[in-house]
């Protein structure tokens, strides 16, 4: 509501400074296009109550014909009866075939695409009751009454009568104490936890497992999930200061990322550094770290690469084992 009378009030400020005299007209305006507003969501509200079809019709048929009035008002240069009537026909019947394609689409096509389906498999079934497995129970199957053998099956009526209620919802049923806005949330992100057991599986090389005992077995696990738990928080950092990177990215800039101890003569060391890429360089950014020079003395290589090389130890068991 305050977003919508927000350009309103602009516009009464406008008028008020300029003295454009647009006040009052503004404010008639918006009383009548909120009167009807509220008078049209009530009636609309009304309509999707109803369940004779005969109203529902009747309603329609109103409205379209309230529509094409309208239109035929904005045309105008119509001078004789003999204009008008036959262009408020070819109104109403435009409006009415738009809008019948455009319900019938949403009625048959998003809303309620499932439950016909499944109707028409369990027609089949019953049908033809050889096609009938004793153990499946999904589908159209679902919708099948067995009492002996496949030749008593039948359509559950009463199952299809409970489960039209539901046509056009999409039912979220769960265990959880939490608000229904929360609870959605919660499923939304849901492909979050199977795209993580994929990474496990490929990226972080969890299947198949090259060790037998247990202690192995659960160690080898920890520090496939302790890797995806750093991964994400790399993720979260990398995202929150708008930077990119697939898990892929990540994990090759880490294992490519190479130190060097260079030793030329006799007591002259120091190291160089290769494949510090920009995923490298902000994944370190992002952890406070300082990525380093091509050439680097042992003392600032340390203090430099402290936390990285946590990080890249961590990455490294997990690709090997």
């Amino acid at each position: 509501m305050g977003i919508g009378l927000l350009p309103v009030g602009i516009s009464l400020f406008l008028s008020w400074k300029y003295k454009l005299g647009l006040s009052k007209s503004l404010i008639i305006g918006v009383v009548r296009g909120t009167i009807q507003l509220v008078a049209v969501g009530y009636i609309l509200l009304w309509a999707f109550r109803q369940s004779d079809p005969w109203v529902l019709a009747a309603l329609i048929l109103f409205m379209v014909g309230a529509a094409s009035e309208s239109a035929l008002k904005r045309l105008g240069g119509l001078q004789n009866e003999k204009s008008r009537r036959k262009y408020r026909w070819i109104l109403f019947t435009a409006i009415f075939l738009g809008a019948g394609l455009t319900v019938s689409y949403l009625e048959f096509v998003v809303i309620r695409p499932t439950p016909l389906w499944e109707g028409k498999k369990a027609r089949e079934l019953v049908a033809n009751p050889a096609d009938i497995k004793a153990g499946f129970k999904r589908g159209g199957r679902s919708y099948v009454l067995v009492d002996i053998n496949a030749e008593t099956a039948r359509i559950d009526d009463t199952l299809i009568a409970e489960q039209s209620k539901f046509d056009g919802i999409h039912v979220v049923e769960t265990s959880l104490t939490a608000p229904a806005l929360e609870v959605v949330k919660i499923y939304k992100n849901l492909w979050k936890i199977e795209d993580s057991f994929r990474h496990l599986k490929s990226s972080f090389s969890a299947r198949p497992v090259y060790v037998r005992l247990e202690d192995h077995v659960r160690g080898h696990f920890l520090i496939c999930f302790l890797a995806l738990c750093l991964h994400r928080f790399l993720e979260y950092k990398l995202k929150k200061e708008n930077k990119k990177a697939t898990t892929e990215q990540i994990i090759d800039g880490l294992n490519n990322a190479l130190i060097a101890l260079i030793n030329p003569a006799k007591g002259i060391e120091f190291y160089g550094t290769s494949g510090f890429n920009s995923v490298v360089r902000d994944i370190m950014e992002v952890a406070g770290q300082t990525p380093p020079s091509i050439y680097e003395e042992a003392a600032s290589l340390r203090k430099k690469m402290r936390l990285y090389c946590a990080v890249r130890e961590l990455f490294d068991s997990t690709t090997a084992s």
